[in-house]
């Protein structure tokens, strides 16, 4: 298993193994480009605002990061797993988000639409608020 903790490393990682797969990140502001794979990785208190999301987050883990108005479209979020995380003016548009977690997001201005919903768990804390229905 990898841990990244700069953007220089993060970059390395990204040129060197075109996946995070098996990675953790951490307090990382992510690069606006295109990002690779992050199926089973790890991100923690990472900013991801303006970054160009994968198709595969599958089994990922992200707790406290910054996901403010990102698009995922047709991506696999099956049994991801969002913990604090803001997600401000994102929209998710015919996403596969079964099994998926958020808890204690800020949903209040999220959109989605097409999604695969029916067991996805969505569970507010009194810090954030109570989320979107979808």
């Amino acid at each position: 298993m990898f841990r990244l903790t700069s953007i220089e490393s993060v970059m390395d990682h990204v040129a060197d193994f075109q996946t995070f797969s098996l990675t953790i990140v951490e307090d990382v502001v992510m690069p606006r480009s295109p990002l690779p794979d992050m199926a089973d990785a790890s991100f923690l208190r990472c900013d991801f605002t303006g970054a160009t999301m994968p198709d595969n987050l599958e089994n990922g883990l992200f707790v406290d990061c910054r996901m403010d108005g990102l698009r995922f479209t047709e991506a696999n979020l099956f049994n991801a797993r969002f913990v604090r995380c803001d997600f401000s003016h994102s929209r998710f548009q015919g996403c596969d988000l079964s099994a998926a977690q958020f808890e204690g997001c800020s949903l209040a201005t999220t959109e989605f639409s097409d999604c695969d919903l029916e067991t996805t768990e969505i569970a507010a804390d009194g810090r954030h608020g109570a989320p979107v229905a979808a």
